[in-house]
């Protein structure tokens, strides 16, 4: 999905890339605009060609408690689910998560830790984007392991 999503924002650049500079002096803000919109726009398209309609419905969750066990669950009717798909729900774990670990690393120890372990780019797909060698990368990623491994020790 994420590559049609960029293959869409970078064609509605192409078709009219002069006005667009105009518009958008910083390219950031016209991708970022662009990309949220795009995405939405794509997750339409696929709702309605799945036969979904286009906007989705509301969602629903119910609390339900079972007298015979005397347990509190959220139960779904059938046509009823969580509000924040499981996705969300995991993103915003780990965001906290990340929060967390990020308190006690140095920022360049941090962001070399995130940009491989988290993105999943490599050694030296981080330290371009970066700017430093891979080897810079590589030991900035180890001091904040043996930063956590000494937190939890």
């Amino acid at each position: 999905m994420a590559s049609d999503v960029a293959s869409e924002v970078v064609v509605k650049f192409l078709k009219n890339a002069e006005a667009i500079m105009v518009k958008y002096p910083d390219p950031i803000v016209f991708a970022r605009a662009v990309t949220k919109t795009t995405a939405i726009d794509y997750r339409r398209k696929l709702a309605a060609q799945r036969g979904e309609g286009a906007r989705q419905a509301r969602r629903v969750v119910s609390g339900d408690s079972h007298d015979d066990d005397q347990v509190s669950a959220f139960a779904t009717s059938e046509n009823a689910v969580l509000d924040f798909a499981d996705d969300v729900a995991n993103k915003l774990d780990a965001e906290y998560l990340l929060e967390q670990i990020a308190l006690g690393i140095p920022a360049d120890e941090f962001e070399a830790l995130y940009l491989t372990e988290v993105l999943g780019l490599t050694d030296a797909e981080a330290g371009e984007l970066v700017g430093v060698r891979r080897e810079c990368i590589n030991r900035r990623k180890n001091r904040a392991k043996a930063h956590l491994e000494g937190r939890d020790a």
